[in-house]
């Protein structure tokens, strides 16, 4: 929806630009020679100079009347990814500066006729600009986002950056709204942790399941129970009737544990090893969505998400992962407790941490007891190496690139750690 251009109160939104406060400093500094030295030829050039002073914010203050809106192309996108923002204006009224930059620019074949527009990303400001157009019509701007640093960003709002003929005075003026752009991790491609679950015990009719999804464990006396239960070869044996009692297989799915504690990073290169394993994360969980399998994300600072079997949608996880920062909070014990806690236990589950975390597989102890598969990723300065500690496979990798290698290498394909 359109935004016209406000009138700020007063002189808010004007500032002098460098020749401005030349010409300001120029002017003063002739009235008070003019008065010192009594030589009025000085007073009357300074007076000149006041005057293009007043005319450039009178200019400036009969400015354009529009309406803007701004548009992103798409509101995420990977780290590193191509992403810009689409802002139009229609002019209602083209104003003084527009009109007398159109005349001075005319029939010389050159003179910017239009005005700047500027884009606040994030911390960051993109600059494009508009070319004056007549009433009426509405002119498109396109602005190239920057992508570089994963985060949630504001876009916006854009403010049109007018300039007198004279270059003395700039005015900012508001005129959309904001927008988010939400930069996801960087995802590199591996495969989800393989399920070598077992079946525990074998059904006596031959194997086949006990009901649907059921893994059979063992029999008891019929007591008003679904007679498709009904063990009919133990029965004829026992003399009485007996159905079999199944339970639920563990769900194959992997949990994915994202430490966010600053201090589990090495010193001297803590952003870039946690930037790191927020991208490993983020591939974990992208390959298991991808192949359809059920995933867990959470992180030690208390987010989590579950994406369940076949939904194929990673997305509400690498929003949390696009969102997340370092912390001083060390939680990973807590979160370890809450995988191992599960109602439905996984299959696999992930400690991404950093090298400076020693005893990261001590802490998963407990979890490999009772889970299949454990991993401990640590990623940030160090060789990159894989190696069983207890019944927990450990990978130290110096980026997210080699980490999913090794995990690639030793959890997906079975190549022997030492």
């Amino acid at each position: 929806m359109g935004v016209a251009f406000p009138r700020p109160p007063g002189l808010a939104g004007f500032a002098l630009t460098w020749a401005g406060r030349t010409l300001l400093a120029g002017g003063a500094a002739g009235c008070v020679t003019a008065y010192v030295l009594a030589y009025p030829e000085l007073a009357v050039l300074a007076l000149a100079v006041w005057l293009v002073l007043a005319g450039a914010l009178a200019l400036l203050l009969i400015g354009p009347a529009a309406g803007a809106t701004l548009s992103l192309d798409t509101n995420r996108v990977r780290r590193g990814m191509a992403a810009s923002a689409v802002v139009t204006v229609h002019e209602t009224r083209r104003g003084a500066v527009g009109v007398i930059l159109q005349k001075l620019g005319r029939g010389r074949g050159r003179g910017r006729r239009g005005f700047a527009v500027d884009l606040p990303v994030g911390t960051r400001l993109v600059t494009g600009y508009v070319r004056a157009a007549p009433a009426g019509q509405v002119t498109t701007m396109t602005i190239a986002l920057p992508t570089a640093v994963r985060g949630v960003h504001t876009v916006g709002p854009a403010a049109a950056s007018l300039l007198d003929p004279f270059g003395a005075l700039r005015r900012r003026i508001g005129l959309t709204t904001t927008e988010t752009l939400i930069v996801h991790p960087e995802v590199h491609d591996t495969s989800p942790a393989p399920s070598r679950r077992r079946v525990g015990h074998a059904d006596l009719d031959g194997g086949r399941a006990a009901g649907a999804g059921l893994a059979f464990v063992s029999v008891r006396e019929y007591v008003q129970d679904d007679r498709r239960q009904v063990h009919w070869r133990l029965s004829a044996h026992a003399g009485r009737l007996m159905v079999r009692q199944g339970v639920l297989p563990p769900e194959s799915a992997t949990a994915v544990v994202l430490d966010t504690c600053a201090a589990s990073y090495p010193a001297g290169e803590r952003d870039s090893a946690f930037e790191a394993a927020v991208d490993a994360a983020a591939s974990l969980v992208v390959a298991s969505a991808a192949a359809g399998a059920s995933v867990h994300l959470l992180t030690t600072t208390g987010g989590a998400i579950d994406i369940s079997r076949g939904r194929m949608d990673p997305t509400p996880a690498l929003d949390l992962l696009a969102a997340v920062a370092p912390s001083e909070q060390d939680s990973v014990k807590r979160a370890l407790h809450t995988v191992a806690q599960a109602a439905r236990r996984p299959s696999a589950a992930v400690l991404i941490t950093g090298t400076a975390r020693e005893k990261a597989s001590a802490e998963l102890f407990g979890l490999s007891q009772r889970i299949e598969t454990v991993v401990v990723m640590r990623i940030g300065a160090g060789m990159n190496t894989a190696r069983h500690v207890g019944r927990t496979i450990e990978l130290d990798g110096r980026d997210a690139a080699a980490a999913v290698l090794a995990w690639d290498r030793i959890v997906v394909h079975g190549a022997g750690a030492r």
